[in-house]
């Protein structure tokens, strides 16, 4: 955790080779029958975010390959998150996968690693928008970061391309780029509005 928040230009792949260590205890646990699964999900989730902290943090002078290095590695550390063989509940049904926490992170990382006007920007903000709208898990930190982070045009854009399965009046509605006229089903399996 000292780590996320140290001037350090190297703190991303440091963070991301402390995350690598304890994925691969994890698995050792894991062949030897050692598993809890609510705290596991939890650790390895704040494990995870902790490398999108240090990526989205990286300081603005730590030189041009520093920088190249945290912005591959944040976009990495939430693919991989996605991917992740989370343990499954009691009820049978995951209880892992980026949160709100971890969307927000990857926002600030694009926001402060790309370059304002890149296409690659643009993709990884509308993506990581359109997976934490899907999941239910937008809320108005999220919503600030997108909007503060894109052109109005794109946010309307983004927008759009979820809402196209709605009817017209909707869209029409959500083009007005207020949080509060989102879809509900977008930020309802998140934590308490912030």
């Amino acid at each position: 955790a000292a780590l996320e928040r140290a001037a350090d230009a190297d703190k991303a792949g440091r963070a991301r080779s402390i995350l690598d260590r304890f994925l691969a205890s994890l698995a050792e646990d894991a062949r030897s029958g050692d598993s809890g699964t609510a705290k596991l999900s939890r650790e390895v989730r704040n494990a995870y975010n902790s490398v999108l902290t240090a990526c989205a943090y990286t300081p603005a002078d730590a030189g041009r390959e520093r920088r190249n290095d945290a912005a591959r590695i944040l976009v990495a550390t939430l693919r991989e998150m996605n991917r992740f063989s989370w343990p499954a509940d009691s009820m049978g049904g995951g209880v892992g996968g980026p949160n709100q926490e971890s969307y927000a992170l990857f926002i600030q990382g694009c926001t402060h690693l790309f370059e304002s006007n890149s296409e690659e920007r643009t993709e990884l903000l509308r993506a990581a928008f359109h997976e934490c709208c899907r999941r239910g898990l937008l809320n108005r930190i999220i919503w600030d970061k997108i909007c503060g982070s894109v052109k109005p045009e794109f946010v309307k854009m983004f927008v759009g391309d979820i809402s196209d399965s709605q009817d017209s009046m909707t869209r029409e509605k959500n083009y007005l780029n207020k949080y509060e006229d989102l879809p509900d089903e977008w930020r309802n399996n998140g934590s308490p509005e912030q």
